[in-house]
């Protein structure tokens, strides 16, 4: 084969993966969330780990859902789903399987928690024995 003719299939190639994008590069395997509570200084529990009290940030992986829930005295707890959604990466005509492996593909949604937390009602206002 030609020197001549293995260059502009090589200037192809390299167009076509430049054009494509990386999203494990671009995005990272890990996204930021932020989570705030109305009154703040609720314990924040994610999958069940305490992480710290509201406000706060976490990374967690764009490739797996996450339950985080909210405690304070005197308030209903609190849970909120994340779940992974597609970006903008998977809508991409060239897609790369590391990007799906790592979870690149995905957003976290939502991504900025806020909560307004519910006072509890005692039991005996309640009606309860």
């Amino acid at each position: 084969m030609k020197l001549r003719s293995l260059v502009p299939a090589l200037l192809a190639g390299l167009i076509l993966l430049i054009s494509s994008g990386c999203a494990v590069i671009d995005k990272g395997r890990t996204q930021m969330v932020v989570v705030r509570s109305a009154p703040e200084g609720a314990v924040g529990l994610v999958n069940g780990i305490e992480v710290g009290k509201t406000p706060f940030k976490i990374k967690l992986s764009r490739s797996n859902a996450a339950t985080i829930e909210l405690r304070k005295e005197g308030f209903e707890n609190s849970s909120i789903v994340v779940m992974p959604v597609g970006n903008e990466y998977e809508k991409r005509f060239l897609r790369w399987g590391v990007d799906y492996d790592l979870g690149a593909m995905t957003d976290l949604t939502p991504s900025n928690i806020n909560v307004a937390l519910r006072p509890a009602i005692p039991s005996e206002d309640r009606g309860d024995p």
